[in-house]
């Protein structure tokens, strides 16, 4: 089996030869894309150069805290077949939510980007958006169409919110439903 740091490594060098070979096809085809905040040309842009270097180490990172979460959870001894489908779904959620996202900024489809603060908020009522593969996921499927550093500073956000929202107040909710069903049976 391949050790976990040895994973973290390949999958680190891979996100990087993409970064590279995405910043080199953009310097070869018209010079490398600045993204403004907001979409905002008043306010300052931030090269896709920064990729190159923002987005191997947030992967490393984030890959680092996927690797912990799993030494935990296998010391409890529980399934690890378990943890990497859950693992694994919860990156293709997040790369599924960055891809559509994407895809209707440069669609300008309206109605999806007019409810990504919704969906957002129902999606952390049913699923941890702030677990290291959701974010890898969502900032990975944006990189191409914002960049490294919007799609991350984005989902930090957006997961910060969702963490409030899985750890308290659904629970506070499912209590409440639990609650209200003995109460009226």
């Amino acid at each position: 089996m391949t050790s976990p740091r040895f994973l973290k490594f390949i999958v680190t060098a891979i996100v990087l030869l993409i970064v590279l070979s995405f910043i080199g096809w953009e310097h070869f085809h018209g010079g490398v894309v600045s993204h403004h905040i907001l979409n905002q040309k008043n306010l300052p842009a931030i090269s896709n150069w920064w990729g190159v270097v923002v987005l191997p180490i947030f992967t490393w990172f984030l890959l680092s805290r996927i690797e912990k979460r799993f030494n935990q959870e296998s010391s409890k001894q529980l399934a690890t077949k378990k943890f990497i489908q859950k693992t694994l779904l919860l990156f293709v959620l997040g790369f599924s939510l960055g891809l559509a996202l994407a895809l209707s900024f440069v669609n300008e489809y309206q109605p999806f980007l007019e409810n990504v603060l919704l969906i957002f908020l129902i999606l952390s009522f049913i699923f941890p958006i702030y677990f290291a593969e959701c974010i890898l996921g969502f900032v990975l499927a944006m990189t191409f169409t914002f960049g490294a550093i919007l799609p991350i500073v984005f989902i930090l956000v957006m997961a910060s919110i969702g963490a409030i929202i899985y750890k308290w107040i659904r629970p506070f909710i499912i209590q409440s439903v639990k609650k209200l069903r003995k109460t009226y049976h």
